[in-house]
């Protein structure tokens, strides 16, 4: 069903709520009108260096849960996982009918298969050729756009209070390596025929002068690279950047080496790939890993994940000497074919180092220029796609506050008043009417989620992630309390400590532990002598009180845990 800006009663408002938070990561959109919901982009985020035991992070569906039979549909703009990979973990909460193209539709269906309890999804199939509705109130009109993974697609949204274009990840790629160039044409026609009154814009790429540069110029430098290595080759790229795997793939060819491609990831994305058509390369270029062995080191290239540095990744593995199959020797050459996203430098950095003192030859950006051209738009793409759609307010999204403020400060300027460019932080929302009015709405709150896989990709409670941090900032204090008919003995408590003190060292601080304990209990004693015989009350006394005394004595406090043994 199509219908025109005035074919409904437009008088509430469009409202557009930022349910992903400010990260470059866990991108996420709720679009509102009356009694309809739609979903744009759900996807992770990776976890923090402090984030122990969690490997990943998704966006607090709490909001769109309330009121789960408003959500008409997610649409997913493209096969990236910061904008996909946390379906799985929705479709857990509530069935979805979701719009995606079949490349990105293959990729959440792969995700999938890691999970068990979830509601089957309804999958519509969307091309940048035809447009679509979502409820009543929501049409689609999709347009070609260029990024680091194929068939990214941006849109046009109509609806009662307005039409919206919503452009997450983008470049302008004239020459891109499997992709056609992004429909200028089409958007600079829908923008003079819809006039737009918001652009939703990535703004990564903000920070930087000029033109992002074409993918296609990768391959020239995997080319040098390959022409002077004599060993091994490893090239790591993120698992879903299909258009560079092809060009490590060419350049594996031209230099006479075999391919093996390692990570269930990147495999799981690699055959998708292939099923979609979308790779090409001479029959019997690509082996299983089982096969390494069987090659000289001068004829292999291995394309692995890890180039975010993510614990366990094949790289990782590779880099511990863990990997199963692929065994690394000294002299290989390592190449880093893509920048860390802020906020991973530090994992990057810790593996790239494991990498060296393993004997590896690691090229990265730091030392190598075109070893990785970004999928998002520097200044001049974002110049371009803003004077193409020509909205009257912009909003930049896909960046932190650093790069929206330096979106808000380019886009003064060209001309627009800074009051005309929202930031969206953390849940808050931007409220239209009319085709012509915007202001800030209410901020959703919204929380940290966490999931750690090693516990059946549930989400990690905040109360158990600052125990896990403290316990490795500070160690843990241990304390058993004897009870014997109901009375503890204090006197007969064990205490033991890791991580926080050398015992040996601060026998002095044990001593004063051991009478914080005694007057504690004593103390108890005499006010209410039936207060020692709820063990719950005396944990939560001798909690507090040993806090209090080890910050007064030592400056910090460990975890401390209390338990009882019944005598």
């Amino acid at each position: 069903m199509k219908f025109s800006l005035t074919s409904i009663k437009n008088d509430s408002p469009l409202r557009i709520v930022n349910l992903g938070g400010v990260s470059v990561q866990k991108n996420m959109f709720v679009y509102e009108y009356e009694d309809e919901k739609v979903l744009v982009d759900c996807g992770i985020g990776f976890a923090e260096v402090d984030d122990f035991g969690v490997d990943i992070t998704i966006p607090d569906f709490s909001y769109i849960l309330e009121k789960k039979e408003q959500i008409k549909g997610l649409v997913l703009t493209h096969a990236h996982e910061d904008h996909y990979s946390a379906t799985p973990f929705l479709l857990r909460e509530m069935p979805l009918k979701i719009f995606a193209h079949p490349l990105v539709e293959a990729f959440v269906k792969n995700k999938l298969e890691d999970f068990k309890d979830y509601n089957p999804p309804q999958f519509i199939e969307i091309s940048p050729d035809k447009s679509f509705t979502v409820g009543k109130y929501f049409e689609f009109i999709p347009y070609r756009v260029n990024h680091s993974v194929p068939n990214t697609l941006g849109f046009f949204i109509k609806t009662p209070a307005g039409v919206i274009v919503h452009q997450s990840d983008f470049k302008f790629d004239w020459t891109p390596v499997m992709d056609k160039p992004a429909d200028v044409q089409k958007i600079a026609y829908l923008a003079k025929s819809l006039k737009p009154v918001l652009l939703l814009s990535d703004s990564l790429g903000s920070t930087h002068k000029g033109y992002t540069a074409s993918e296609k110029d990768i391959e020239d430098t995997f080319d040098s690279l390959l022409n002077d290595a004599t060993g091994q080759v490893f090239i790591t790229t993120i698992s879903s950047n299909i258009s560079r795997i092809q060009q490590a793939i060419n350049s594996a060819v031209k230099h006479n080496r075999k391919v093996i491609i390692s990570g269930r990831s990147i495999e799981n994305n690699f055959r998708v790939a292939q099923e979609q058509g979308l790779v090409n390369y001479p029959k019997g270029t690509i082996l299983e890993k089982h096969q390494a062995k069987s090659v000289k080191d001068s004829n292999i290239l291995f394309i692995v994940p890890g180039t975010y540095g993510q614990v366990g990744s094949s790289l990782d593995k590779i880099a511990e000497g863990k990997h199963r199959f692929i065994k690394m020797r000294e002299g290989a050459t390592v190449i880093f074919s893509g920048d860390p996203i802020p906020g991973m430098e530090p994992q990057v950095n810790r593996l790239i180092s494991k990498l060296i003192l393993r004997g590896a030859n690691v090229i990265y950006s730091d030392i190598q220029e075109n070893l990785h051209v970004s999928g998002h738009g520097s200044k001049g793409d974002i110049t371009l796609m803003a004077q193409l759609v020509r909205a009257k307010y912009l909003a930049p999204i896909g960046g932190d506050i650093i790069h929206l403020r330096a979106y808000k400060d380019l886009m003064h300027s060209l001309g627009y008043k800074r009051k005309r460019v929202f930031e969206l932080l953390d849940g808050e929302s931007l409220e239209i009417r009319d085709n012509s009015y915007i202001k800030k709405g209410e901020t959703v709150p919204i929380r940290g989620i966490f999931i750690d896989n090693e516990q059946g990709k549930r989400a990690v409670r905040e109360v158990l992630l600052e125990d896990r941090k403290r316990l490795a900032e500070n160690g843990i204090l241990v304390v058993v309390i004897p009870y014997q008919n109901k009375r503890p003995l204090p006197d007969r408590a064990g205490i033991y400590t890791r991580g926080f003190i050398f015992v040996k060292d601060n026998k002095s601080v044990m001593k004063s532990i051991k009478k914080t304990i005694v007057e504690t209990i004593n103390t108890l004693k005499k006010q209410d002598s039936k207060k020692v015989e709820s063990f719950d009350k005396v944990k939560k006394e001798l909690e507090r009180a040993l806090q209090k005394h080890l910050y007064k004595r030592v400056g910090e406090a460990p975890l401390i845990f209390i338990d009882k043994i019944d005598l």
